[in-house]
């Protein structure tokens, strides 16, 4: 109590206007005796002011108050701008608007509405900055703002038009939170009843949301449904009995405010009321009217905050003033600002709106937060008249409703009331294996495409989609990464079978030609055959099968290496083997052991080299390749440096065959041993160009998908099979149709021909004695297969007429001399052997060309 110390008050309505509000307040600041007290002017000195309501008008006058050292509280201004240092005079009994928007985030968060549009009105101490804290605090509940418009009293039509053109283009964005005081959001309202914009969902601030605005009949049709968030209040019973008490008459029209509350109430006008004024109504008033509920005036009233501003200030005052039960100390003065402010900003006691008033670090009283939750419906079931229920309510940051099916909302049947929660939402829910894409107009609205190949998401709207690891591919639905299999070059793929197919045939037939020519081994073409080297063709070919297969044994480090050093080396050998023997026959000699040796030497030694500089620069690793496609990780041997050290054996062999091109190129067309040239020619052109394919197809395959091992090793086979066709086949075919020419060799010649070398009786230069025999035989079976045919000519002719008779004397003269020449060759080869003899020699005779004969 303040005993002793005359106080009173001043009112001053500033009709939510910050012009009025500053008006009012120049003119009491300029009014009062700010030092002593004048009772013939009949103005006190100003202790606090208490007010005003709205943020926008506390603002403007703060800033006065605070020139002037004048204390302000204010029971209803929540903006976070008065909280700010440079408004040092200045507190407050309610919570800020941080709370208010940090509770009706947490209301939308609490029935799912994650995806809202927000409207402000453009007064800066309550509208935008109310808009940007919400913002803040959606973003912390993951609640977007699909769409966002500041408006004001001061917009027309076209503007409100366009909200609405906006609004409808998001027809799934439902719920609509408003931070706007009540001037404004009634012009909005207004027109969207007017186009009939009905069925959103509306979460309204404290400065419209409880107000009397959304009772109106015909914007509740807009407004059916909503929640508006109001800072909790408590009766005053004392207050609410003494006003419930009031009618016109009792105060004999005195009291300004609760006359027009009165007339706007009742819908009658007091006597005395100009009907100009905005309260003239045509009924008259009785002026016994009185209200029969508190609901009329203090269900979302600030009357519990007023009246404990009002306490604040007593109770700074008396602390001022060292008051006691009996007497305060009086001052002449008054009370300095700065130090009633000081008090006032200390006081600590529960409150009458039901929280506890205590400083907090910026100077506001309202120690805990506590709003209730509004929600306009109808009065009962089927009627048009609504009225504003409280359903919940948000404290310490916790949100209660006290009954989820007494919650009318909008497009709800008005009739059963039956609950029926509304959605809110720009896009559908994106399940795993999708994620969203955001539409340009609204960061809030999406569409939900699948995952792209190799990447995946098991969240439910998820922004993006992670990668596959390297060696891992997505399921089909996208929610998962799914280990790839490996997969080696083994005998059971379809080309690993394949190349063992076509190696098994290969073998067997080497096998099959191994046999016959060691069966004939004892005939001429056999014996001679590739200058005697037929035995290391045929095995450079055998060997070459085996190892075309090496490419079915599963990759590792030791395999790749054996595979590398191995693979091309009986393609060498054997090409190595046919240059020495095209070079031995065009010198007419057979291939000497040693001389075979030392060659396969100098060719195993370039090919080692070749080996060597692939080992030293990029050696075959095993190296794992990922082909998403085929949801398959290829296990294979890849050369680890930047070229391919197979290139280099690769053009070692097809140097191999150029150089046997040309060493062949001069025995093309020797008849010698079936023209045994000719095939040896054959054979290296077809070796060039299958192997120059080759290469090229190798280059251009990719690496690491078993394509290259798989060519490699039908190039060896294409090789080897080449080989067979141009070398052995024809000398098969002398085997089994042309034995004639084929003549077994006797045992005692043969056993002679093993020799390697031999001399002349007189010293002259070394020639090969297996070669000059071979001659020898072949020129008589030669001779011997004309006489035959020369004999069945003769017996043809003696049949015909006397051309044919004179071409018989002809022949009988030609046999006869051919006959003498026989006989004289005969005997030459009678003393020639017999000369072999005694002197160990065998000559060489020439022999004419022979007609060959088919079988």
């Amino acid at each position: 109590s303040l005993a002793c110390y005359p106080s009173g008050f001043d009112i001053y309505d500033t009709c939510t206007d910050p012009n009025i509000a500053v008006r009012n307040s120049v003119y009491f600041i300029a009014t009062q005796d700010s030092s002593n007290c004048d009772s013939d002017s009949g103005h006190q000195s100003i202790a606090a002011v208490v007010g005003p309501s709205t943020s926008s008008a506390a603002v403007s006058v703060a800033s006065l108050f605070n020139l002037f050292t004048l204390p302000q509280v204010s029971y209803a201004a929540t903006s976070d701008i008065l909280s700010e240092s440079r408004f040092n005079y200045f507190t407050r009994t309610i919570p800020t608007d941080t709370f208010q928007a940090r509770a009706m985030a947490h209301l939308a968060n609490h029935f799912g509405f994650h995806t809202v549009a927000l409207l402000g009105n453009d007064e800066g101490a309550y509208g935008v900055s109310g808009v940007y804290v919400f913002e803040d605090e959606a973003s912390k509940h993951n609640i977007c703002i699909a769409y966002k418009k500041i408006f004001g009293v001061s917009d027309d039509r076209s503007d409100f038009e366009r909200i609405v053109t906006d609004l409808r283009q998001i027809p799934d964005v439902r719920v609509i939170v408003a931070f706007a005081n009540e001037a404004p959001m009634n012009q909005l309202l207004t027109y969207f009843a007017e186009n009939n914009v009905t069925g959103y969902m509306w979460i309204g601030s404290d400065g419209w949301g409880a107000s009397k605005t959304v009772l109106d009949p015909k914007i509740s049709r807009v407004t059916s449904g909503m929640i508006g968030v109001f800072p909790h209040t408590e009766t005053i019973p004392k207050l609410e009995d003494y006003i419930l008490s009031l009618t016109p008459k009792s105060l004999d029209y005195q009291d300004p405010f609760l006359n027009e509350y009165w007339q706007d109430f009742f819908q009658c006008h007091l006597p005395g009321v100009s009907e100009k004024s905005v309260y003239y109504y045509d009924r008259k008033c009785t002026g016994e009217e009185s209200f029969n509920s508190s609901l009329a005036f203090s269900n979302t009233s600030l009357v519990s905050s007023v009246v404990d501003s009002v306490e604040v200030v007593a109770r700074a005052m008396h602390k001022a003033l060292s008051c006691n039960d009996v007497q305060c100390d009086t001052r002449s003065g008054g009370i300095p600002g700065e130090v009633l402010i000081d008090y006032m900003k200390n006081v600590d006691f529960m409150g009458h709106s039901g929280y506890r008033l205590a400083p907090d670090e910026r100077g506001n009283l309202a120690e805990v937060a506590w709003y209730d939750f509004y929600n306009l419906q109808p009065k009962y079931p089927c009627s048009n008249e609504f009225h504003l229920n409280i359903v919940g309510h948000w404290k310490e940051a916790e949100v209660s409703i006290s009954n989820l099916e007494t919650i009318y909302w909008p497009m709800t049947d008005t009739c059963t009331l039956k609950t029926l929660t509304p959605t809110s939402v720009c896009g559908e829910t994106c399940y795993p294996g999708t994620r969203r894409i955001t539409l340009d107009f609204s960061s809030c609205c999406w569409i939900c495409v699948p995952c792209s190949n190799n990447h995946y998401t098991n969240e439910s709207n998820a922004l993006s989609c992670s990668p596959c690891s390297d060696e891992q591919a997505s399921s089909e639905d996208r929610t998962e990464c799914l280990d790839l299999p490996y997969t080696f070059t083994e005998l059971t793929s379809e080309i690993g079978l394949a190349v063992l197919a076509t190696a098994i045939i290969g073998w067997l037939i080497c096998v099959i030609i191994i046999v016959i020519f060691m069966l004939k081994e004892n005939t001429t073409i056999i014996f001679h055959a590739f200058a005697r080297t037929w035995k290391f063709v045929l095995l450079g070919i055998t060997i070459t099968f085996v190892t075309a297969t090496l490419s079915i044994i599963p990759a590792s480090e030791l395999t790749c290496l054996i595979v590398a050093g191995t693979q091309l080396l009986p393609v060498s050998v054997t090409e190595g083997s046919l240059i020495l023997a095209a070079y031995s026959t065009y010198n007419r000699k057979h291939v000497q052991l040693n001389n075979w040796a030392l060659s396969m030497i100098a060719v195993l030694f370039v090919h080692g080299q070749c080996i060597l500089i692939w080992m030293l620069t990029s050696r075959p690793v095993v190296t794992k390749t990922v082909d998403r496609d085929q949801r398959l990780v290829y296990v294979d041997c890849v050369s680890s440096g930047s070229y391919d050290g197979i290139i280099v054996i690769i053009a070692f062999c097809i140097t191999l065959d150029v150089v046997g091109i040309f060493v062949s190129f001069n025995i093309r067309n020797r008849d010698k041993n079936f023209q045994e040239g000719k095939f040896i020619f054959f054979s290296f052109i077809i070796q060039v160009m299958g192997w120059v394919t080759i290469l090229v197809i190798y280059l251009v395959l990719p690496k690491g998908r078993h394509y290259r091992t798989f060519v490699l090793s039908f190039g060896l086979m294409f090789s080897s099979v080449a080989n067979l066709g141009c070398l052995f086949v024809p000398k098969l075919y002398v085997v089994k149709c042309k034995p004639d020419i084929n003549p077994p060799i006797k045992k005692r010649y043969r056993d002679k021909l093993w020799q390697w070398k031999f001399k002349r009786r007189d010293g002259e230069e070394e020639v090969s004695a297996e070669a000059r025999f071979g001659e020898s035989v072949r020129s008589h079976a030669a001779r011997s297969a004309i006489l035959n045919n020369y004999r069945k000519a003769l017996a043809a002719i003696r049949d015909e007429t006397a051309q044919a008779i004179r071409m018989y004397g002809i022949c009988t003269d030609r046999i006869d001399d051919m006959k003498l020449r026989h006989r004289s060759k005969m005997e030459e080869v009678s003393m020639t052997t017999n000369s072999i003899k005694s002197s160990r020699v065998q000559l060489v005779l020439s022999s004419p060309s022979i007609e060959v004969t088919y079988c």
